[in-house]
């Protein structure tokens, strides 16, 4: 018989962390292992976060797992602000009943809820409507759909590398060769870091690039200090089983293109990379990008997806466009109609402030305030 679990603090995982990840691989889900997200958990966490897993078990089996921390009132996915593809899990065939065990944990659970955030959350996913037709109680949360990002995919099944770039158009075909043979010519190679000593020396130069790469615009949103601290640790867990791959593209020793790539149960997803400007012309990214993509065929992997948005790389190598969804769930309560108005535009939010009386006005200041 299904039960629910809240867990609230690491030690507590420890029980469920073999099935977390067993589930994580049985539905091809590389960002939501335990691996990943409690290695954000210790690194990466907002100050005051507080750890709200909800694990739902049948038996010694796991059957479910909704990994969320709260903030406030505001419940969220774990790693979610380092990886868009975290999502929750449940097993095939029993997502109903241990959705609506879930729900009522999540409803229980304190503080509670004001809004329960999926943020890049696969398209498939069942888990957003069934959270909101389950919520216990005669009243629904109310659920709404944020703007979709473009996951342009590749389908690896039934043939080879060569085949599949066979399939490319002959620009696209001469271009990539072209490059390839140039750099091979001024002492280039592709490969994929392996051994603790290899990703202790190759995680850093990752960082070294992409930082530079995303300078020049603000910096990198994605790689704060907590999460490139919390790399070493993930790469550890899941390097040694092709699950965490660095790949490096170096030159005569020298690192100038590098990139990460997740993978669970056939599915691959690229994460983030960073390349030298000063070989540019050589266009590393996308040549890093096909080495990744002929090591995939050879693993036998299914499915590649290249991260969220429209990239002109991504466009050109991607045969299949996906989504990844952003909802918000705003459980039923009397604070609800203050809750919605914090999430307004800022206009159109100073408007409705306007109107309020004195003390909604004032909480709905607080609720900003978080």
């Amino acid at each position: 018989m299904f039960r629910a679990e809240l867990i609230t603090d690491l030690a507590g995982l420890e029980w469920i962390r073999d099935g977390w990840d067993t589930l994580a691989e049985r539905l091809g889900s590389p960002f939501s292992s335990p691996a990943w997200t409690l290695a954000w958990w210790r690194h990466a966490a907002p100050p005051g976060a507080e750890l709200r897993v909800i694990a739902v078990v049948d038996g010694d089996t796991v059957s479910a797992v909704a990994p969320f921390f709260v903030e406030g009132r505001r419940y969220r996915l774990l790693a979610s602000d380092a990886s868009l593809g975290v999502e929750p899990l449940a097993a095939p065939g029993a997502e109903r009943a241990t959705i609506e065990l879930t729900a009522a944990a999540l409803a229980g659970a304190q503080p509670r809820p004001d809004i329960v955030e999926l943020g890049g959350i696969r398209s498939v996913s069942p888990w957003p409507e069934l959270l909101r037709e389950t919520w216990p109680g005669r009243r629904r949360p109310s659920l709404r759909r944020e703007l979709p990002l473009p996951l342009p995919a590749l389908e690896l099944g039934g043939r080879t590398f060569e085949q599949w770039f066979a399939s490319k158009s002959s620009s696209f075909r001469h271009q990539a060769r072209r490059l390839r043979r140039r750099l091979v010519e001024q002492g280039g190679q592709f490969r994929l870091a392996a051994g603790e000593e290899d990703l202790a020396l190759g995680l850093p130069a990752f960082a070294a690039l992409h930082h530079a790469r995303w300078r020049a615009r603000g910096g990198s949103g994605v790689l704060t200090p907590g999460v490139e601290a919390m790399l070493p640790d993930a790469a550890r867990e899941l390097a040694g089983e092709g699950r965490f791959r660095l790949w490096l593209t170096e030159v005569e020793g020298q690192v100038i293109g590098a990139d990460v790539w997740l993978a669970a149960g056939g599915e691959v997803s690229q994460w983030l990379g960073g390349f030298d400007e000063a070989w540019a012309q050589a266009n590393v990214s996308l040549l890093s990008m096909l080495a990744a993509i002929e090591d995939c065929f050879e693993r036998g992997d299914r499915r590649i997806d290249l991260g969220g948005g429209r990239a002109e790389l991504k466009s050109r190598v991607a045969e299949s466009e996906d989504s990844l969804e952003h909802y918000l769930l705003l459980p039923p309560s009397p604070r609800r109609p203050l809750v919605a108005a914090s999430l307004l535009p800022g206009r159109l939010r100073r408007a409705v402030v306007e109107r309020l009386p004195p003390g909604a006005k004032t909480r709905l200041k607080r609720l900003l305030r978080r």
